[in-house]
């Protein structure tokens, strides 16, 4: 018998001696022996034919007596079994007794692991592309977009593509908000998201046992806040008085993106919204129940005048399930570039913007975050008050004259 001794930690971190053993043990099979080799380590044991035989009586102290040939073979056995526990250690991979087994059969212990390029491959695929994961397309094209402006990052570092998982250091976190920055023209708070994706991604490779810690596992990045953009009220009613040819697509973008100043409706759920949608209470008052494809939470929308007057507006057009024949996101934010410019806005919106003015003027208002949280159909209160929330002078002080009126 020989072994292997090595320290190892129990599940409390003490450290104790575990030992890799190899046996070879003798098995009656008729007249004659068959050899078995018994591998032993960590209270676990694994036994494997060897494939050599021999006489009764000629097997004695693991060696067969007048066959310098067969023991010689035992020997190699014994030497690879003890090489192929080695490469499993240093490997990272979980010692596994079957695999050790190989190697006596000169088969490599060793799990193939991909380079960094394939291996974020099969992380998408496995994570987000394969069937049977429940991600919506949007979802799916992120990550894919995720993935390869990370390759581009790893192309500009190493310049080249054959990059081993251990070649990220911790430090690249750096240098990956850094590139994001100036080659993408990523703000920081989402350049930052890289380097959480690629963290998810590590936490997936240690798993498959590829790689043996993660080097952002640290990684905490610092969150900058951000300014709203949003338009005024001013900046509405300019919107709604602007001067536009009838049935061009300045009308419809200026309209669409009205309605959606009105409801807080994402670009993806005024393309989804149908007729089905509409929902009349017990008094007669109409409003939205639509799920959002982001949250899958439900807004509850009131459709006071002006979203009514749009919505009956293009109720006769060509589509007869959904309320409006929405055009792209591209030709949505290009053209609105333009209006914005005819009407003098105060800022430059995109699309998402009119989302955010539904919420913030609401809140400004003097509505409950609670209800706007519903309207917006958020998932979480912190979301609606985090990123939508912001709150002007007029509404705090005529909030403070009603409470100390009196006082």
């Amino acid at each position: 018998m020989t072994n292997t001794k090595l320290p190892i930690s129990d599940k409390g971190g003490k450290k104790r001696t575990s030992t890799f053993n190899v046996t070879f043990r003798a098995r009656e099979n008729n007249a004659n022996l068959s050899i078995n080799v018994r591998l032993s380590y960590d209270g676990k044991t694994f036994d494997k034919f060897t494939g050599v035989k021999c006489q009764k009586g000629e097997f004695k102290n693991g060696k067969i007596k007048g066959k310098p040939e067969q023991n010689s073979l035992l020997k190699t056995y014994e030497n690879n079994l003890h090489k192929a526990f080695i490469q499993l250690l240093e490997s990272g991979q979980t010692i596994d007794l079957e695999r050790i087994s190989f190697s006596i059969f000169g088969k490599s212990v060793i799990q193939e692991k991909p380079k960094l390029f394939e291996a974020i491959d099969l992380y998408i695929k496995d994570i987000y592309l394969d069937k049977g994961n429940d991600f919506a397309d949007k979802t799916k094209d992120k990550n894919q977009r995720y993935g390869k402006h990370l390759k581009q990052w790893l192309k500009f570092v190493f310049e080249r593509e054959g990059i081993d998982l251990t070649e990220i250091k911790p430090a690249h976190d750096l240098e990956i908000i850094k590139f994001m920055k100036s080659h993408r023209q990523s703000g920081h708070n989402h350049a930052t998201r890289y380097v959480k994706w690629l963290k998810r991604f590590f936490d997936y490779a240690i798993s498959k046992e590829w790689v043996l810690r993660n080097p952002f596992l640290n990684f905490k990045p610092k969150h900058e806040k951000v300014k709203i953009k949003y338009l005024t009220k001013e900046d509405i009613e300019k919107f709604e008085a602007l001067k536009v040819s009838k049935g061009s697509t300045y009308e419809r973008v200026r309209d669409f993106f009205l309605f959606s100043c009105y409801t807080g409706l994402s670009y993806i759920d005024l393309v989804n919204v149908t007729f089905n949608h509409i929902k009349v209470n017990e008094n007669g008052v109409k409003y939205l129940e639509v799920p959002r494809q982001k949250t899958d939470v439900t807004s509850i929308v009131p459709l006071l005048e002006k979203p009514i007057f749009l919505i009956e507006k293009y109720r006769f057009e060509d589509n007869q399930v959904k309320i409006f024949n929405v055009p792209t996101n591209q030709c949505m934010n290009r053209t609105l570039k333009e209006l914005a410019e005819m009407a003098n806005l105060s800022i430059m919106p995109t699309f998402h913007i009119s989302r955010k003015t539904c919420a913030t003027l609401l809140i400004s208002e003097g509505i409950d975050a609670t209800i706007v949280q519903r309207v917006l159909g958020h998932s979480s209160l912190s979301t609606t008050l985090n990123h939508y929330g912001k709150i002007e002078a007029k509404p705090i002080i005529d909030s403070f004259n009603r409470t100390f009126k009196n006082a």
